[in-house]
């Protein structure tokens, strides 16, 4: 197996997880829509997430930034949170074509400069 490029897989992560909070936030305005109460737990943004896996939001925000590489634990804290197991999110993450990926961490680089990412 070659070399990985880390912007590649910060890039595949991230997509995913911003992916799965905006899905959950529209179930969230959907129920709100329909009089119906947010679910206890219902994960709809970083801050919601970060609370939900006991870290920072800073971390979290690092991460969808593209600016961190999470640790495995910590991907499998959100997976948890987000009710997704290790083969979906392996399927959602092979989806992803690499030049999207990529795309996507350097937009976030763009987006939001000033912090070096590892």
């Amino acid at each position: 197996m070659g070399k990985v490029n880390k912007q590649i897989v910060k890039g595949k992560i991230s997509i995913i997880f911003l992916s799965r909070i905006a899905d959950l936030n529209d179930r969230k305005k959907e129920l709100q829509k329909a009089g119906n109460p947010k679910p206890i737990g219902l994960i709809y943004n970083f801050s919601e997430l970060a609370l939900g896996i006991e870290m920072r939001n800073a971390t979290i925000t690092a991460i969808m930034r593209c600016q961190s590489l999470p640790l495995f634990t910590t991907i499998l804290k959100c997976l948890d949170t987000f009710d997704l197991d290790l083969k979906t999110f392996g399927k959602l993450y092979l989806e992803i074509p690499d030049n999207k990926a990529l795309a996507h961490c350097q937009k976030m680089e763009k987006l939001y400069p000033g912090k070096k990412t590892k």
